[in-house]
């Protein structure tokens, strides 16, 4: 029912401002309603923009309504830590030896388990093992690579937990 009215209200002003001047004379011949009736129309048709008589997407843009929801739900589990690496062995929190691919953070359950997103050890998965004194919130285990943990350094990268 909008559209009708919105149309008639859009050939209305349309026809009054073709006309002359003058009230007395006829609408010009060269004014064609049934294209800008048509015009009008094309534009009110629906584009996915929250009309209710929207028609449902095409499946392909479902895939990536669906794709985008994943990212969305993936990016809301992304942690940004402040990160850094050591590289001292002996016992840790968990009472297991340190390890490649143990990590230490607070807050957490020890045994969680993370995958850095971002950064020199991105797509890895490091298991927390341990804890921090201070002066980090993720630190990367190099046991006995003092080296490879100096040149870390420390640096700002997205984590999320693995199920």
């Amino acid at each position: 029912m909008k559209r009708l009215s919105l149309v008639s209200a859009l050939c209305s002003a349309f026809v009054l401002s073709a006309a002359p001047a003058q009230a007395a004379s006829p609408p010009s011949p060269n004014v064609k309603l049934g294209a800008v009736v048509e015009t009008v129309l094309n534009l009110l048709e629906p584009h996915g923009d929250g009309d209710p008589e929207a028609e449902p997407p095409e499946p392909n843009q479902t895939d990536q309504l669906d794709q985008l929801g994943e990212l969305e739900r993936e990016l809301e589990n992304l942690l940004r830590v402040e990160s850094t690496a050591y590289c001292l062995t002996g016992t840790m929190a968990s009472g297991k030896q340190v390890y490649e691919g143990a990590a230490a953070m607070n807050g957490v359950p020890l045994g969680s388990k993370y995958r850095i997103v971002n950064g020199p050890e991105a797509g890895k998965i490091y298991t927390i093992e341990d804890r921090i004194s201070h002066s980090s919130e993720f630190d990367i285990a190099y046991p006995g690579d003092c080296e490879a943990a100096i040149e870390y350094g420390r640096r700002i990268i997205k984590i999320e937990p693995v199920s």
